[in-house]
């Protein structure tokens, strides 16, 4: 039941982009990672296994996931960019063509830096991420619950120097591939030791996801408002906020795994969950849709980020085109990624 929570934190990712503070959207990409770090776990081993074809179905159905959707928007913002007058680079400036073969392949095979321009799609740089860890994963960084907890040390270790050598560079704990492996670590762990991480949530009121994700919620808005009463421009909320969002974020996590969100039905909670991965690629594409026809005249920029009418009309466009990417691409390509799950011998889907 993790639908309805990936396409929450998609939704967060919108309003730190589209409306901001931008930060919420920072707190949401490290959830993301969480969740993947022990879904690809659990894959992997109930599902896949770490034979060479389990291995070789996983990277076929992890590029089915990621690229036919993401490859759609790229040539739709191509498109939009040869037939406008630069209006979708006016509105974010890493949204141009790329003006040599470099530019092409990285756009081509999602193989970013955050600082990479141009980005067709600008969030891609995460996704770069992902498909890293993906990789780990599957080659066996998380196969025993011992590799998981070595990973998880040297992912602490790792960050506690990062604090040492450069104490207020938030940049250099969240956008580069080895300062993700942290969350990725904790989701993996979690997966081989549940029990331990169910023990610290163990009371009825911390076995409600809801009550994880409320405190979440608070989290974001004390230190946001603490850092705007004190002028400190998110430092508060980049330091201390955000790794108290990720050791909340790890109790929301298990409780998830432990019971479920809301509720809700399987199929409630599937045909939501299926938004999120499209809603992230096309919101800043609907966000220069919208600051370029529906506020043209007032001249809006990514780095200005809109108000609630602009969030509420971009994220109505990213919803229109995350339905039609569900309907042309998705469908179509799901139904071939169920055969390619079938030939497993687990009945687990991924």
């Amino acid at each position: 039941m993790f639908g309805t929570y990936r396409t929450l934190l998609a939704l967060f990712v919108v309003i730190g982009h589209l409306h901001g503070p931008f930060h919420l959207g920072v707190y949401a990409v490290f959830g993301f990672y969480m969740l993947s770090g022990y879904l690809m776990t659990r894959i992997m081993q109930e599902t896949y296994g770490y034979d060479l074809p389990g291995r070789g179905r996983f990277a076929v159905n992890r590029v089915l996931r990621i690229y036919p959707c993401y490859w759609v928007v790229a040539i739709a913002t191509l498109g939009i960019l040869a037939t406008t007058d630069g209006a979708l680079t006016e509105y974010h400036p890493r949204i141009h063509f790329p003006g040599d073969a470099a530019g092409w392949a990285r756009n081509v095979g999602l193989v970013f830096e955050q600082a990479s321009s141009p980005r067709l799609s600008p969030a891609t740089w995460a996704l770069t991420v992902e498909l890293f860890y993906y990789a780990l994963i599957g080659f066996g960084l998380s196969r025993t619950p011992q590799r998981s907890a070595l990973w998880l040390a040297a992912s602490v270790i790792y960050t506690i120097g990062l604090f040492i050598t450069s104490p207020y560079d938030w940049e250099a704990r969240y956008f580069p591939i080895p300062a993700a492996s942290l969350p990725f670590a904790i989701g993996a762990c979690l997966y081989h030791y549940r029990s331990a991480f169910e023990r610290v949530v163990s009371s009825e009121t911390l076995r409600e996801p809801g009550t994880w994700f409320a405190l979440v919620c608070v989290n974001f808005s004390l230190f946001y408002l603490a850092d705007r009463l004190t002028g400190t421009s998110f430092k508060h909320s980049l330091m201390f906020g955000f790794y108290l969002n990720l050791l909340l974020t790890t109790g929301c996590l298990t409780a998830l795994v432990s019971k479920g969100f809301l509720e809700l039905s399987e199929s409630i909670d599937t045909a939501l969950g299926r938004y999120s991965y499209p809603v992230y690629l096309t919101h800043w594409l609907a966000g220069g849709i919208v600051a370029s026809t529906l506020f043209a005249d007032e001249g809006r920029q990514h780095t200005t980020q809109g108000g609630v009418l602009f969030f509420l009309a971009g994220l109505l466009v990213a919803l229109g085109l995350s339905w039609l990417l569900i309907r042309l691409v998705d469908d179509p390509i799901e139904r071939f990624r169920g055969r390619i799950r079938a030939r497993s011998t687990s009945k687990e889907t991924a």
